[in-house]
């Protein structure tokens, strides 16, 4: 068993036993953006918990930070973890429930507002994939 495993096992169980400070440490240590990414969640730290998400770069991640954000109103940090996620349309509808089951629709709109904006912006500069059998955007 090498030093990295044992290192992520003591970081779960102290996550598991709600330590978070050290298990912070750990999976820093581990380089286990993920799961450092729901442990500042914990934590209260979301600016950190959205860097986390960014190097973790999974659509989980990114849900579990963006959830915990609105949550916590932490409405800017939120936009920034759901404009990773509404580009996935299974995704989609799943975000949007969240925000209207608590009551955020400004939030919401905003954050839909923005996504709309960088997609509208990658086609204008014109970088945006086209399907090669239609010639299409693909979105």
């Amino acid at each position: 068993m090498n030093y990295s495993f044992k290192l992520f096992q003591v970081a779960d169980r102290c996550f598991d036993n709600k330590m978070y400070e050290p298990a912070k440490l750990l999976y820093n240590n581990v380089s286990n953006f993920a799961r450092l990414a729901i442990t500042l969640v914990h934590l209260g730290e979301y600016q950190g918990a959205v860097d986390g998400a960014r190097k973790a770069n999974s659509t989980k991640t990114w849900k579990e930070v963006c959830f915990a954000c609105v949550d916590n109103e932490e409405f800017r940090l939120a936009q920034m973890c759901g404009l990773h996620i509404v580009v996935h349309a299974d995704e989609l509808e799943e975000l949007i429930n969240y925000y209207q089951d608590r009551g955020y629709f400004e939030e919401l709109i905003a954050l839909l507002e923005a996504a709309l904006g960088k997609i509208l912006a990658f086609v204008k500069s014109g970088e945006f994939p086209i399907n090669e059998t239609c010639s299409e955007p693909m979105i």
